[in-house]
């Protein structure tokens, strides 16, 4: 009955440079993150501008000191319909298809240590977000998944985003992350649509478990 406490008392007190070496780049654990996005929505007659809630994970790499890798996976939900040839962002209190939304987003950032538990970061990275009909939420809902669907993978993958954030090691083991992110959609310069439709923005917070 000794020994699982004993494990617990070793871990919390572990030394916070615990972790992953492999060729010079440090693999300090991995983080989850909660978020809340805003996503601009330019049409007419729709719904307002979506706030999606969307989970997340993240493998932070610290390399040449103060230089992050921080590939991050994130996963939300938003409903759309067909409208004007277009889809369009639609609330549930009418006819849509529930697109499952996954950000795939690699960021490359810069560390700055305001003392040995608190760190400010800036990021830049390329974001990837795939988008697969899951739900077809009334009568015309099937009718419309294909050209939803269609329009959302035809070229509009891309986001550029910039990201900043704070970290704060409260224990050996665990830290808390608060970041701000921006994802430009780099298809509207090509699309001819205004330049902030789909440009999302968000606040997100994660716990991060060190190894």
């Amino acid at each position: 009955m000794k020994r699982p406490a004993f494990w617990l008392l070793l871990l919390t007190l572990a030394s916070p440079s615990w972790g992953v070496t492999l060729w010079g780049v440090d693999i300090n654990g991995i983080e989850l993150q909660t978020s809340y996005l805003s996503i601009l929505n330019v049409v007419q007659d729709s719904a307002p501008d979506p706030l999606v809630n969307a989970i997340g994970a993240s493998i932070p790499f610290r390399f040449s000191g103060s230089w992050t890798f921080r590939p991050e996976a994130q996963l939300f939900f938003l409903g759309y319909t067909f409208q004007g040839g277009r889809a369009v962002p639609q609330s549930s209190e009418w006819d849509n298809v529930t697109i499952l939304s996954l950000m795939i987003n690699p960021t490359l950032g810069y560390e700055i240590p305001f003392s040995p538990t608190l760190s400010w970061s800036n990021e830049v990275g390329l974001g990837f977000l795939a988008r697969f009909p899951v739900l077809f939420n009334g009568a015309t809902a099937i009718d419309m998944a294909l050209p939803v669907t269609g329009w959302l993978l035809a070229g509009r993958l891309l986001y550029p985003n910039l990201g900043t954030g704070v970290t704060w090691q409260f224990s050996p083991l665990f830290a808390v992350t608060l970041r701000a992110q921006a994802f430009y959609p780099v298809f509207n310069l090509w699309e001819g649509l205004p330049w902030y439709d789909e440009f999302t923005y968000g606040l997100g917070l994660g716990i991060w478990f060190t190894f």
